[in-house]
């Protein structure tokens, strides 16, 4: 079970990593160049990872 858990967040780090890096898939998320974004110590991926 736990082995599972580890195997889940490493996807959905990898996911993640690949979403914020990627232009292409990026601007399929995105409406404009204006969109709100914040920058933040803490990201998303770190934080998943803290988990």
């Amino acid at each position: 079970m736990v082995e599972a858990n580890g195997r889940i967040l490493e996807e959905i780090k990898y996911f993640l990593e690949t979403v914020s890096k990627e232009y292409s898939i990026r601007n399929l998320v995105t409406q404009t160049e204006k969109d709100f974004t914040r920058g933040r110590k803490l990201t998303l991926s770190k934080w998943l990872a803290l988990l």
